[in-house]
């Protein structure tokens, strides 16, 4: 009994030894993963353990994991083999990896040793994974809308592309991805994105994009593009565009703080303040400066308004936050704020602007043709303006306007007007005075001249015919005097 007590005894001591003696090990909670599965010839997979280690006792640990020889038709293409970390004292999860190509299609098993060493022994593990090397395909990118690949938009505008991509080939296409690059400044509209991507593509699939135009650029392309993961394969296509009016920057100044016309290029402001504005008087807010470009401004509201600040600012060039390009030659942008007084409650606003005589004359502008600007709701709107003075200097213009904004003062050049003047009077005298050889709707010339004749002798024949009857009425009517036709007495 007491042989057996002692016994239990000893081997409780021993337990601990016991367990110090076991050796550290390995374990993988995935598995070996092979990404993607499936490729094409020529394409590679990448073959990825992460092995995980406790050390068990005091002693420093080795974890190393080794690509066993690869079937015919696979080659390790990247990654050291094998692969391992030492001096492991706490737990600790690694990551191996190995990249792979397939050569010959063909459906492969690929295994991964991972062994555990410390100085009370080694545990070891073997773990497996698939790969299908298949035959190529191709995608092919076919733009179904718009159904020209060259397009002329306007800005605000919003255009749909589709396409069609279609694969090739006995494969399943993988992860594909299809893109549509948009330009610079233009937006998705809101749904849409830039990358649409499908799991699986075995025929064809419809992607759509929507897009709304805008930015500074006036042409440009839109760029397609679509991608398989595996097995891999990609096409692209492009669609070319021209916008009418998206804005292009402006010359550069002639001048280091001019703008052309010798208009200093630093902003300008003024402002003015009233306490009440009522309805049915004039307000007139006196700027006149020729930098600022107004002489005056005259507001008219449809009800009262309190504590009103007109502030009036000459923009060194177009604000960034308008994309819009106006039409014709820009002279000045000016900005007009109202405080405490919304576009809602303006009767009328009168706007008296100046353009230098100079600006004019330099860039051959028709004067007629001067106008102001106002941007509103993403556009641009031409006030109705007419001029009202001139001096030695400058022209002055007056405009009308519902409201206060960011405006433009603009101008056509003379030799558009010009060149269509010179064509209409070019053609009036070929009009009126040749007369068709095969004459009237194929009355020969000859013969309406004979027409001509004949009336003409008509109406003279009848002309003199009524002149002569008129004389001999007037003749008989006449009275004849009484004659005495007695004797003469003797």
């Amino acid at each position: 009994m007491k042989i057996k007590i002692l016994s239990i005894f000893v081997a409780l001591l021993l337990l601990p030894s016991l367990a110090l003696a076991t050796p550290s090990q390995c374990t993988s909670s995935q598995g070996l993963q092979i990404n993607p599965s499936q490729v094409g010839v020529g394409d590679s997979s990448t073959a990825t353990l992460v092995g995980s280690t406790t050390p068990t006792g005091e002693n420093d640990v080795t974890m190393k994991a080794t690509l066993q020889s690869l079937p015919d038709g696979l080659t390790l293409v990247s990654g050291q083999n094998p692969q391992q970390h030492t001096g492991i004292t706490s737990a600790t999860s690694k990551t191996y990896s190995w990249s792979i190509r397939g050569d010959v299609a063909d459906s492969y098993q690929i295994s991964v040793q991972l062994k555990c060493s410390d100085d009370t022994g080694t545990l070891q593990d073997t773990y497996s994974g698939s790969a299908t090397v298949v035959e190529g395909i191709t995608l092919d990118i076919d733009v179904t809308q718009p159904s020209s690949k060259s397009l002329t938009v306007t800005s605000g505008q919003t255009v749909t592309v589709k396409i069609w991509l279609s694969k090739s080939g006995e494969a399943t296409a993988n992860d594909v991805r299809a893109t549509l690059t948009k330009p610079s400044g233009w937006s998705f509209v809101s749904g849409y994105q830039a990358t649409e991507t499908v799991a699986s593509l075995t025929g064809g699939k419809a992607f759509e994009w929507k897009l709304r135009v805008g930015g500074t650029s006036s042409s440009g392309t839109i760029s397609l593009s679509a991608t398989s993961g595996s097995p891999s394969a990609s096409d692209s296509d492009s669609i070319s565009w021209s916008c009418t009016d998206c804005y292009v920057a402006e010359e550069e100044p002639e001048a280091p703080g001019t703008i052309p016309g010798g208009v200093p290029s630093e902003e300008r402001k003024k402002s003015q303040n009233w306490t009440v504005i009522n309805p049915g008087l004039v307000e007139i807010m006196h700027v006149d400066d020729p930098d600022i470009g107004l002489k005056q401004i005259s507001i008219n509201v449809r009800n009262r308004a309190n504590d009103v600040k007109i502030t009036v600012t000459k923009l060194v060039g177009k604000p960034a936050t308008i994309v819009h390009n106006v039409s014709g030659k820009v002279y000045k942008y000016i900005e007009i704020n109202a405080e405490n007084l919304a576009d809602e409650n303006i009767s009328e606003v009168k706007i008296q602007f100046s353009v230098n005589k100079t600006w004019i004359f330099d860039n051959n502008i028709n004067r007629a043709t001067i106008a102001l600007n106002r941007y509103h709701e993403n556009n641009w709107e031409r006030l109705t303006t007419q001029e009202v003075d001139e001096d030695n200097d400058y022209v002055y213009y007056e405009a009308i306007s519902p409201g206060f904004t960011t405006f433009a003062v603009t101008g056509e050049e003379v030799g558009v007007t010009t060149t269509t003047l010179v064509t209409t009077t070019t053609t009036m005298p070929v009009t009126t005075t040749t007369l068709p050889s095969e004459g009237i709707e194929g009355i020969p010339t000859w013969a309406i001249v004979l027409l001509v004749v004949v009336v003409i002798v008509i109406v003279i024949v009848v002309w003199r015919y009524r002149t002569k009857k008129e004389t001999t009425t007037s003749v008989l009517e006449t009275p004849v005097e009484d004659v005495d036709f007695s004797s003469p007495s003797s």
